[in-house]
């Protein structure tokens, strides 16, 4: 099942809004990037230093059902189920990304406003997802990209505490970054190679060019700058299910 499905519409952010944010974080608690993130400390040490009323509830199964766990980013309040929270205690991959998950909605989703219209979340473009923002940063506190981004799955794996699956989705996504940055740089040199040799006017460059095509497919989304995160929101619940 695609979780995403649980989010709600929030403000657009991109994904280097994000990774700048989990560098800060990264840095102000003196981790290096060859470092796991310390997700079991960082809820029960570093959370409350940053909120004087933060509280984390740890709840059965019964009680959570198939969620596992859930965070009221206004109330500074997290929810984990029992066996997540002994996961990731004992250091196992997928608990400590539903950890992160859930630290990713307390610190990035306090205060920002939702939207009224509640919109299905498959209609919402991915970057205003509140679930896919919540993934993306706990990915960049996880697995940073500076570190990460020569590295294999089956490293990213081991070296940072994750699961297969994340370690895996990981290396995918920034392969993906990787093309598109290729795309974006032969594209501006094909242009500037066509200014050059004096025609009046480049031709346009695209998917239905040979040339391009046979290189790379044309980008599909639109880099958004995000917006000043200072206004407050609702009490509303970001859920968390399972996790890569």
């Amino acid at each position: 099942m695609n979780h995403y499905a649980d989010g709600v519409e929030v403000p657009p952010c991109s994904v280097a809004d994000l990774r700048r944010l989990a560098v800060q974080i990264r840095k102000a608690i003196g981790l290096s990037d060859d470092k796991p993130f310390p997700i079991g400390h960082f809820i029960e040490y570093v959370l409350p230093k940053i909120y004087d009323d933060f509280a984390l509830e740890i709840l059965s199964k019964q009680q959570l059902g198939e969620k596992h766990g859930e965070t009221f980013p206004n109330k500074h309040l997290m929810r984990l189920r029992e066996d997540v929270y002994i996961g990731i205690c004992e250091g196992n991959g997928q608990h400590r990304f539903t950890g992160t998950h859930e630290c990713s909605h307390l610190i990035y989703h306090e205060g920002v406003p939702l939207s009224l219209a509640r919109r299905p979340a498959k209609d919402l473009q991915v970057f205003r997802n509140s679930e896919w923002q919540a993934d993306t940063l706990a990915a960049e506190l996880l697995m940073p990209y500076e570190a990460v981004k020569d590295m294999s799955a089956w490293e990213i794996e081991l070296l940072y505490g994750v699961s297969q699956s994340a370690a895996q989705c990981r290396r995918d996504k920034i392969d993906k970054e990787v093309k598109r940055y290729r795309y974006v740089k032969i594209k501006e040199a094909l242009l500037i190679a066509a200014g050059t040799a004096g025609q009046s006017a480049p031709r346009r460059i695209g998917i239905c060019d040979p040339l391009t095509r046979s290189i790379m497919p044309h980008p599909t989304s639109r880099r958004t700058v995000i917006p000043n995160f200072c206004l407050k929101g609702g009490q509303n619940a970001f859920y968390g299910e399972t996790r890569p």
